[in-house]
């Protein structure tokens, strides 16, 4: 039987979470996370996001349990200017952010008006959305309801995995995605078999390896659109009262 963009999103994130390995209080996991959030801070911060937090309509695409909307609300975000959409888990993000505008549906079809949100972020949704034509679809909504000036933060996997579920997004793909975007990306994330093994043997060992960044696994990016360029004016007309100048001709 086929499988569901929903139905591979969803076991890619069941493969992922497997067993107690990627639980937060293992310690390679916590070491993973907090790393990436360390490093999604200072992105924020790179780009003036951080500190525009409180003004922000933000929207999470694939929010899942809508841990990312929690983290940006502890960081400054409002929870009645926070948004998520997801297939099968909005209600669980729906109890934890009882203030926030989570919808249960497809990223396919975003059910917002055009230019509704100041920051659209996706994490790990897009490599686990089977076909090209469907990732088109998901980055067009996005853009669509990003507003002029704002910017798309992106986390995702750019590496082949052992998961069947998972296809990694290049570079090259990411671009051709946001075709007319800026990118600003950088690699994230060690490998995570690699910290299960590395981090509870030797945790000074893997934040060496983590920082050479040569088996990290993701992007973490900030895309932003090109800024619109005002139409040149047209020939200014005296004012009414004033007469034109015209020069003596000798």
């Amino acid at each position: 039987m086929p499988r569901t963009a929903s139905d591979r999103h969803h076991l890619a994130m069941a493969h992922e979470l497997k067993g107690d390995r990627c639980l937060p209080s293992v310690p390679a996991q916590l070491f993973l996370r907090q790393h990436l959030e360390q490093r999604v801070l200072r992105t924020l911060r790179r780009h003036g996001l951080w500190q525009r937090l409180p003004a922000l309509r933000v929207l999470d695409v694939g929010c899942g349990n809508g841990q990312w909307l929690i983290d940006l609300e502890t960081w400054g975000a409002r929870p009645d200017r926070l948004a998520g959409i997801d297939l099968r888990r909005a209600g669980e993000a729906q109890r934890r952010l009882p203030h926030a505008d989570i919808v249960s549906g497809s990223a396919e079809h975003l059910p917002w008006p055009d230019a509704s949100f100041d920051l659209v972020l996706q994490s790990t949704l897009f490599s686990s959305l089977p076909g090209w034509s469907l990732r088109e679809r998901v980055a067009d909504e996005m853009t669509r309801v990003l507003r002029p000036g704002g910017a798309i933060l992106w986390y995702d996997l750019f590496l082949p995995s052992r998961n069947p579920d998972v296809v990694q997004v290049s570079a090259e793909e990411l671009q051709t995605l946001f075709a007319t975007y800026s990118v600003d990306r950088e690699r994230v994330t060690l490998a995570a078999p690699v910290a299960r093994r590395l981090y509870p043997r030797a945790p000074w060992a893997a934040h060496l390896l983590r920082a050479t960044t040569l088996l990290n696994t993701h992007y973490l990016a900030v895309l932003t659109p090109p800024k619109r360029v005002a139409a040149p004016r047209g020939p200014v007309a005296a004012p009414a009262h004033e007469a034109p100048v015209l020069q003596a001709v000798s």
